[in-house]
C-alpha cells in the first residue's frame, strides 16, 4: 500500500514520472476479455440458469456446475475461471 501511495503522490506532482501508472491495458484482456458491453446480459444468463437449475431440484454445487457449463459453451471456456474447495 504504501508503495501504491507514494507512485501516485508521485504522479499527482509530476504525471511524467509514471506515465503508466493506471493503465490496464497490459491484463485488459483478462479483466474483461469481451469489451461489448454485454456483462450484464452474460450475468442475467448465468443467474437464470443457475436459478433454473436450483427449481429443478439440483443441489447448489450442481446449479453452479451446470450454470458454468453452459456459459462456457455459450461465451467460451476460455472466459470461466474455476476454484476449487
Amino acid at each position: 500500500m504504501e508503495s501504491l501511495k507514494n507512485a501516485v503522490l508521485e504522479y499527482s506532482k509530476n504525471p511524467e514520472s509514471n506515465p503508466t501508472l493506471g493503465d490496464v491495458s497490459p491484463i485488459l484482456d483478462q479483466l474483461y476479455p469481451f469489451r461489448d458491453g454485454k456483462a450484464s446480459q452474460r450475468i442475467g444468463e448465468y443467474v437464470t440458469w443457475y436459478f433454473k437449475s436450483l427449481e429443478s431440484s439440483s443441489s447448489k454445487k450442481e446449479a453452479l456446475r451446470i450454470a458454468t457449463e453452459k456459459y462456457a459453451e455459450k461465451w467460451g471456456a476460455d472466459k470461466v475461471i474455476r476454484h476449487s474447495n
